[in-house]
């Protein structure tokens, strides 16, 4: 999904927004905050023409005091063919300087270049933690799933800034789901992985260990939904840290492309 789309919101970010070489221009940078990406399990011809839409708003997010704490970029895509829609993404990203001070991190004003006034007149809510450990509506709740040991980051994790790539801990979290689920009876054949919701609290990098758990629950609509955090660890006898780095939502539900011999979830 992030293949798919990510060229069609950069190129419109730079067309309409941000301009060439933002980062260089400007010394700021805008990573991931959160994102929403979901799936549908229908078939597509290898040759079938694709169309990705893209909306992007930009937004100031206000403190308790009202004054502005941050800058959000703002998007969603959509995937269709034909009719026929095929997925789409949601994401927040902070408008950030590369700096090792907190404070100094946050940007406030728009840059000049940008042309677009000082501040942006929408207010945009930021996701929090707390939007992502709350489980859906109707949810029932179930085990709980944890790391018999601990993992490590490789280089080929990494993206060209040096931070573990975004989607790289939506894969360690799905095939986290997929060993833990299969232990207790439930096959990957019959299930698709159709959406994944990420809070990403602090980067990771190559070299660094970290451990997963979540909590299963039952959905009212026959998915399973894990609720996961990744947690960073000194060394790998440690024990998790207090707070997440990242935070994840899966929705597994049952695969419209399975064939009538895989087992079936409860």
């Amino acid at each position: 999904m992030l293949r798919l789309t990510g060229r069609p919101h950069y190129t419109l970010w730079a067309s309409e927004i941000g301009g060439p070489h933002f980062k260089e221009r400007t010394g700021q940078f805008f990573p991931i905050y959160y994102l929403d990406v979901d799936v549908t399990d229908v078939p597509v011809g290898t040759r079938d023409a694709l169309r990705v839409d893209v909306r992007i708003r930009l937004g100031k997010h206000l403190g308790p005091d009202g004054r502005v704490d941050r800058l959000i970029s703002e998007a969603w895509t959509e995937i269709t063919t034909g009719d026929v829609r095929l997925g789409g993404t949601h994401k927040q990203a902070v408008f950030t300087h590369p700096d090792p001070d907190p404070a100094k991190r946050k940007v406030r004003v728009l840059h000049p270049s940008l042309g677009l006034g000082d501040v942006p007149e929408r207010e945009i809510r930021p996701f929090g933690e707390a939007d992502l450990i709350a489980p859906p509506s109707g949810c029932v709740a179930l085990e709980t799933l944890a790391d018999r040991e601990a993992r490590v980051w490789s280089y080929q994790q990494t993206d060209p800034n040096g931070h573990v790539h975004a989607m790289e801990y939506v894969r360690v979290m799905e095939a986290f789901a997929a060993d833990e689920l299969a232990r207790r009876g439930v096959s990957p054949r019959g299930y698709h992985f159709a959406r994944a919701r990420i809070l990403f609290r602090r980067p990771c990098f190559t070299g660094e260990w970290y451990r997963r758990s979540a909590r299963r629950f039952a959905g009212p609509d026959g998915a399973d939904v894990l609720i996961g955090s990744i947690f960073p660890v000194a060394a790998p006898g440690d024990p998790p840290g207090e707070r997440p780095a990242t935070v994840v939502q899966l929705w597994a539900k049952k695969t419209l492309q399975s064939s009538g011999h895989c087992d079936k979830g409860p």
